[in-house]
């Protein structure tokens, strides 16, 4: 009987736990990421290192447009 209130309570604590997690906003994180042609490119724009080295870098011509949005990401 032990055993069986003690899995009881284990399971209790990680649904709390996952419900925490998923109220706080702490996995929802916005990422800008593009699949184009099998490849996978994401946003670093944001990134401490490339603000100090943004310089060193240049846009290219352009390569094709969004035709999907999603905000999940499993449909990469």
């Amino acid at each position: 009987m032990k055993k069986v209130t003690i899995i009881l309570l284990l399971i209790c604590f990680l649904f709390v736990i996952e419900f925490v997690i998923n109220t706080s906003g702490f996995l929802k994180i916005e990422r800008d990421i593009i699949k184009y042609e099998g490849r996978i490119y994401s946003n670093i724009s944001q990134l401490d290192w490339f603000e100090k080295e943004k310089n060193k870098y240049q846009k290219g011509e352009r390569i094709g447009e969004i035709k999907r949005i999603s905000k999940s990401y499993l449909s990469l």
